[in-house]
């Protein structure tokens, strides 16, 4: 139930934490904004009627998610590959994605995958290895666990969390990652599981790019992609 919670909130905008079914301080904090948004009795604490509760304000929320033309997409990356789109669209619909949400997320996963080119890094991954804050605690760990995906999943930790998420073994088979259909998975796994949504409400890229990348590296094109992605989808247009 904990963990249900934690993706319902991540997905209406609240910042539950890690998507690890752990009750803490701020799934706790999270539960008692949603209830006060719902004027329910303040609990902080997973419950039926919540879930009730968060299920319906959920099923507003993505009644709204159109789903996007490819000429959109190719407007703001003109390589993004055609077959990538139902993979996109099924992204975009898991994190609940508003015109803004989906602006954000696309202007970052171009950055980070090339324009949609790479799904693995180019580096080797070499310069992982003995990151023990990756989780890269063995030998080869770096190569192994290099950056995949549209958003550049590293390291042994992510790829077992992520894996564990989607119910995929990704420690075990780490290239699965770099496949399409997981590639886009684990994007919005990791929206989710950082609460982007949160910055992504409030067109917050500084705040976005930091939870993607740890730092701002990027932020100048990140920005000219993300001003492409609401032209695109018509967010902001005055």
């Amino acid at each position: 139930m904990i963990l249900r919670v934690q993706h319902l909130l991540a997905r209406l905008g609240y910042r539950p934490g890690p998507l690890d079914g752990v009750m803490g301080r701020k799934t706790s904090a999270a539960i008692k904004a949603a209830e006060k948004a719902s004027k329910l009795r303040q609990t902080g604490k997973p419950s039926g009627v919540l879930i009730a509760e968060l299920d319906r304000r959920l099923a507003r929320v993505v009644s709204g998610i159109a789903w996007l033309r490819l000429e959109d997409v190719q407007a703001i990356a003109p390589t993004f590959p055609a077959e990538h789109l139902p993979h996109l669209q099924a992204a975009l619909f898991e994190i609940a994605a508003t015109p803004l949400r989906a602006a954000h997320l696309v202007a970052q996963l171009a950055h980070e995958s090339d324009r949609f080119r790479a799904l693995e890094e180019y580096a080797s991954g070499a310069a992982y290895e003995g990151r023990k804050d990756l989780g890269n605690t063995q030998k080869g760990d770096g190569k192994r666990y290099k950056g995949r995906g549209v958003i550049q999943l590293t390291g042994r930790a992510n790829y077992r969390r992520a894996g564990e998420y989607l119910g995929l073994d990704l420690e075990r088979q780490p290239d699965l990652a770099a496949l399409p259909a997981v590639a886009y998975q684990t994007a919005a796994y990791y929206w989710l599981d950082r609460g982007i949504n949160a910055k992504a409400d409030r067109d917050d890229v500084k705040g976005v790019t930091k939870l993607i990348n740890g730092g701002t590296n990027g932020l100048r094109d990140r920005k000219t992609l993300l001003s492409a992605a609401k032209h695109a989808f018509y967010v902001n247009i005055t």
